[in-house]
């Protein structure tokens, strides 16, 4: 599967687990931090294009947040689940453009 493609069902499964489950605050703060993050990289590659030099700003963020998420026990199956996911698919996720 591309990157694209994790990302896409990943953010299709985000949003459908959020759906079923919306008073489950792990799964809530997961995804909040996730988009966020997702967001900062895509205001990103507006501004600056895929240019690999502006893009590596991410990189601590990136890993960051997957320190936060490691380290986070969740009290649902399903923010367990989709957190495992992420960590496994963690470098097809932010697959950075070289240039």
């Amino acid at each position: 599967m591309s990157p694209a493609e994790v990302l896409m069902h990943l953010i299709r499964d985000l949003n459908d687990a959020l759906l079923a489950n919306p008073f489950d605050a792990g799964l809530k703060t997961t995804c909040t931090k996730f988009g966020r993050l997702l967001r900062n990289i895509i205001a990103t590659v507006d501004r600056f294009g895929s240019n690999q030099r502006y893009l590596n700003k991410h990189k601590l963020e990136v890993a960051e947040f997957f320190d936060e998420m490691i380290g986070q026990v969740f009290e649902s199956d399903v923010a367990t689940t989709l957190s495992n996911r992420m960590t496994k698919y963690r470098r097809e996720l932010f697959t950075l453009p070289r240039s």
